[in-house]
């Protein structure tokens, strides 16, 4: 009950944080893995950690992807939600 009322109670997210580091992480390089291969994405994933840039900024500066497809392939929500055929794997 401690534990509850004392840090649970009350917590509240902060959004624009969350999306920040979001969009910061360099995790996101592994939604990119089927359309663009492995090896090119590490290749990718070492070099915005290098460079200090975000993964999505360093794919559209190379052109390796349109916006449109980097836009939905790295959509958090998209990314998050199981889809259909998840579901009817279990």
């Amino acid at each position: 009950r401690t534990l509850i009322d004392n840090c649970i109670v009350g917590i509240r997210s902060n959004r624009a944080r969350c999306e920040a580091l979001l969009q910061e992480s360099v995790g996101t390089v592994t939604a990119l893995y089927p359309y663009i291969g492995y090896k090119k994405a590490a290749e990718l994933a070492k070099e915005a950690l290098v460079r200090n840039v975000r993964i999505k900024d360093l794919v559209r500066e190379k052109k390796i992807l349109d916006d449109k497809a980097l836009d939905k392939l790295l959509d958090p929500f998209a990314m998050t939600t199981p889809s259909k055929d998840s579901a009817e794997k279990r």
